[in-house]
């Protein structure tokens, strides 16, 4: 069986990005029609989640390889913390959601936007145990709530869901909680909801838990709200346009093949969070992938940062997304 080049990572007990930075790409030669891509070695930074079976399966199907680029994945814990590595050079490219990048463009983080990751949709839940007479928002009103963290867009996702059904955005108490710590502290009675994201979704439904509702779907019109995303700096892109037009077109690509065929992006999120029951992988909600960005989705973002996190001097939407 093939190993991810990912799970590798994800399987070291601590992983400490290289405190030197890589030499700048080169892009291939221009000069030479028809000529092959110079092969360009980049390494991006990557967290521990589903949304980047599409990453994988990019690798895995040559699409990056085609565009010469040779991906080495480097794991962090959460995009915040990668972002100090792309901005110092340790990283080209990093996996990252809108809120870190957002509020990095507010502190003057020279950070630019590439293309889009994955979409969350029922993938994401606001969940109660097993007997819980919980079944809709208004039943959530003055609840404790666990959010993986205060000012997440889990946090602010559940915040605008209330806001879309007409309840108060502040009506509800959040509690931080982690996701693997959320099945425990249901059955102590520490918290009377939780969101979670596969594959706990699934792993609490399994144990009883129902689904009360669908946080990123609620403030998207139904819809799968794009949730992530890929960026590099602004340094970076000036200095290797090839490079990153070359990325995002791979990217494109993966994305695509990803959203095309469920069961090799299934199998690809087991290699990469290797110690998820096989089961559990085979029956949960999938991320959703495209190739072009929403800006309308990003602009919702954008706005829940304003609303709820009191974000002040945030970019709009269009200057941040690139030209489709």
């Amino acid at each position: 069986m093939r190993k991810s080049v990912i799970a590798i990572s994800i399987a070291a007990v601590a992983i400490v990005l290289s405190g030197c930075a890589p030499s700048t790409p080169t892009p291939g030669d221009a000069s030479t029609p028809g000529a092959p891509p110079e092969t360009v070695d980049l390494t991006v930074g990557v967290l521990p989640a589903a949304e980047l079976a599409a990453l994988q399966l990019g690798i895995d199907q040559g699409f990056f390889e085609e565009e010469g680029l040779n991906i080495t994945p480097q794991v962090g814990a959460a995009a915040a913390t990668l972002i100090p590595a792309l901005v110092s050079g340790e990283l080209d490219m990093m996996w990252s959601s809108p809120v870190a990048t957002v509020n990095g463009l507010v502190k003057g983080l020279p950070l630019k936007v590439l293309a889009p990751g994955a979409a969350t949709g029922e993938n994401c839940a606001i969940i109660v145990a097993e007997g819980s007479d919980i079944s809709s928002l208004e039943d959530l009103q003055g609840k404790r709530i666990g959010v993986p963290a205060l000012g997440s867009l889990a946090d602010y996702s559940v915040r605008g869901a209330f806001a879309e059904a007409d309840l108060d955005p502040a009506g509800w108490e959040p509690v931080e909680i982690g996701f693997p710590d959320v099945a425990g502290a249901l059955a102590a009675d520490r918290i009377d909801a939780a969101v979670v994201v596969e594959p706990f979704l699934t792993m609490n439904s399994d144990a009883g838990a129902s689904a009360v509702t669908y946080p990123f779907m609620d403030i998207n019109d139904g819809e799968p709200l794009q949730a992530t995303e890929w960026i590099t700096t602004t340094q970076f892109a000036d200095a290797n346009p090839d490079v990153v037009e070359r990325f995002t077109r791979a990217v494109a690509k993966s994305n695509e093949y990803a959203s095309t065929h469920e069961d090799e992006a299934r199998t690809a999120v087991g290699e990469l969070l290797t110690q998820v029951d096989p089961a559990v992988i085979q029956k949960m909600a999938l991320p959703t992938w495209q190739a072009e960005f929403d800006v309308e989705d990003y602009q919702t973002v954008i706005d829940l940062l304003v609303d709820y996190g009191g974000l002040t001097g945030a970019p709009d939407a269009v200057d941040v997304v690139p030209a489709q």
